[in-house]
């Protein structure tokens, strides 16, 4: 799959699975680690009124991407990080 098919794929996943979040957006790149294999490096980011999803969220919108990523025949590991707003550090 391109970056954007992964964009909009993963954009429309966590606009559903994390909205109560305040889900915003996500950033896709192709990633490669040190053995040299690419990875999908992903994140998801969160508005000035969300906050952070909880452990199980997290996991469980990313479970929901791998599998739907899967089927699509994209075998790259997503490795997610979540960014919170500025209020968030403060």
């Amino acid at each position: 799959m391109t970056e954007p098919e992964i964009h909009d794929l993963t954009r429309q996943l966590f606009s559903e699975a994390l909205k109560q979040f305040g889900f915003e957006d996500v950033d896709v790149r192709i990633g490669v680690d040190a053995d040299g294999d690419e990875f999908l490096d992903i994140a998801a980011h969160y508005g000035a009124r969300g906050r952070l999803p909880t452990p199980q969220a997290s996991i469980s919108a990313t479970s929901l991407l791998r599998q739907a990523l899967l089927a699509r025949g994209e075998e790259r590991f997503p490795n997610v990080l979540h960014i919170g707003s500025v209020a968030d550090v403060a």
